[in-house]
């Protein structure tokens, strides 16, 4: 039971600043996600793997800011939501490596 202890966390500070007034917020948990991902994987990076973190920070952390330009992020990134597109890519790539690589060799080593 290793989420028991962060439920009160969830329900005293997430859960209301995400009912409130901050949509962000699950951008930066889902970020969070991402970093993890990048960080904890046992193998060597591939350069799909850096492309998407890249491709992740820059869509996801930056188009809400004065760094990326107004135009894209008015006529596409907010419309189309495409601060969610690179999470949800990472996510795949996520799915298909438990399915298809072995971690206990890894772990092992």
């Amino acid at each position: 039971m290793v989420a028991k202890p962060l439920c009160p966390l969830y329900e005293n500070i997430i859960k209301p600043l995400d009912r409130a007034r901050y949509p962000e917020l699950r951008y930066i948990i889902a970020f969070v996600g991402v970093a993890l991902w990048f960080v904890a994987v046992p193998w060597k990076r591939s350069r799909w793997d850096i492309a998407l973190m890249i491709f992740a920070f820059i869509l996801t952390s930056l188009s809400p800011s004065d760094l990326f330009p107004k135009f894209i992020r008015k006529t596409y990134v907010q419309p189309y939501a495409l601060k969610a597109l690179p999470v949800v890519l990472i996510w795949f790539k996520l799915i298909y490596e438990m399915m298809v690589r072995n971690y206990s060799d890894k772990l092992k080593e």
